[in-house]
């Protein structure tokens, strides 16, 4: 049963796709059918349960249900013990974003065992989505100085030094990860090259990523305004959409960018008007998505409905707002931001801007001076005056 255990542990530790969540789930199980008493194996389990819901791989309510009874069994076996805490405190935080009940559980985890790196990783997580990123990274470093080895304690980190613009701080962090584990996700780097401004060497490693990767490529290759590399992941993944924690986007979408970029506007108004219909679907499956809304507020507004779009774009970060989330309420504000760029709403986009550029986790130089959602305002001087700012920082 203890075999097992580290088996699903070295999942765990290995970062959280859907595959290695399902396989650390499969061990897991097995552990605990081997020893039905094995208090940790039972609170892992949970916790990847909750994994799964938190990066959108099963948003329903069973997922949750199965989280809740592995872990409720193991607060009966041992509530005093800082794995079966930590577990519980993930059950909190990723199940239902109850910040304050799981940064008690963390704290405790950490009283109970103090030299656990996990107890200081998972409450920099908390501080991080409070927005308190002095106070996630300096327990993030903590936790990696504990184990250096970690690839998942290691990636977090670095995307915490991109978030605050330390670029330099990141691209050690995001190299150091794909050393320990080659296979590991090479979105950090990607992320860090393309904030700081250097596209060239961002779209060669983007090129480079696996059809698993199809999400992040996808909006990469958008944001850079690579068509071709767009045409070629979609030629490649012919999935129906593409999604992860931060967006989802209709396979059609994508397929009516480039269609307005070929000046075909009647195809490109059919596939978003598709791209609609798949997001009205999945609203009516999860109608408190903000992903959803994000992306039914952009697609209005590529179909030139300004009201329907500011309206949906608005909700979005309604439901997650900054002061909920750092790091996604502030997507969902950058991408309103995009909403009142495409539908010509310039002095509410430029206030955005002006505001997102200051904060963690908004836009960065390399966003601003790349993106072609910008081209329409980017000669104005108040858009200027926030790239030259920012790549002072760099």
């Amino acid at each position: 049963a203890y075999e097992y255990y580290l088996k699903g542990n070295m999942y765990d530790n290995a970062g959280h796709s859907e595959e290695n969540l399902n396989a650390a789930i499969s061990e897991y199980e097995r552990a605990v059918m081997l020893d039905p008493n094995f208090a940790e194996a039972h609170a892992q389990l949970g916790k990847m349960h909750a994994h799964v819901k938190w990066y959108r791989h099963d948003l329903s309510s069973a997922r949750m249900e199965m989280s809740k009874k592995a872990i409720d069994l193991a607060m009966r076996l041992k509530p005093n013990n800082a794995i079966v805490r930590m577990a519980r405190a993930t059950y909190f935080y990723h199940g239902f974003r109850d910040y304050g009940k799981a940064l008690a559980d963390y704290t405790l985890a950490r009283d109970l065992a103090p030299g656990n790196s996990f107890s200081h990783f998972y409450a920099a997580m908390i501080y991080r989505r409070l927005g308190d990123f002095d106070k996630a990274i300096e327990l993030n470093e903590q936790a990696l100085e504990m184990d250096p080895r970690s690839a998942l304690i290691i990636y977090n980190l670095s995307q915490s030094y991109y978030y605050v613009r330390n670029y330099e701080r990141a691209l050690i962090l995001a190299d150091r990860s794909l050393s320990i584990n080659p296979n590991g996700s090479n979105w950090p780097k990607l992320n860090t090259l393309f904030f700081s401004g250097d596209l060239n060497q961002a779209r060669t490693l983007a090129q480079s990523l696996d059809t698993e990767d199809s999400p992040f490529n996808l909006r990469f290759a958008y944001l850079s305004g690579d068509l071709e590399n767009i045409k070629k992941v979609l030629s490649q993944d012919l999935t129906e959409s593409f999604s992860n924690l931060f967006y989802y986007f209709p396979r059609v979408y994508f397929e009516g960018i480039v269609l307005s970029a070929n000046d075909n506007t009647k195809e490109s108004r059919k596939k978003y008007l598709k791209a609609i219909d798949n997001i009205n679907v999945m609203l009516g499956e999860n109608p408190n998505d903000p992903r959803f809304y994000a992306i039914l507020g952009l697609t209005y507004a590529r179909l030139g409905d300004k009201k329907k779009a500011i309206q949906f774009g608005l909700k979005a970060t309604e439901l997650l707002p900054i002061n909920r989330d750092a790091i996604l309420g502030a997507t969902y504000e950058k991408e309103l931001t995009k909403i009142y760029v495409i539908s010509g709403s310039k002095e509410k986009a430029m206030e955005k801007v002006e505001f997102l550029s200051t904060i963690p986790a908004g836009f960065s130089y390399g966003e601003l001076i790349h993106d072609p959602v910008f081209d329409s305002i980017r000669d104005i001087p108040r858009f200027q005056s926030i790239i030259k700012r920012l790549k002072t920082q760099l």
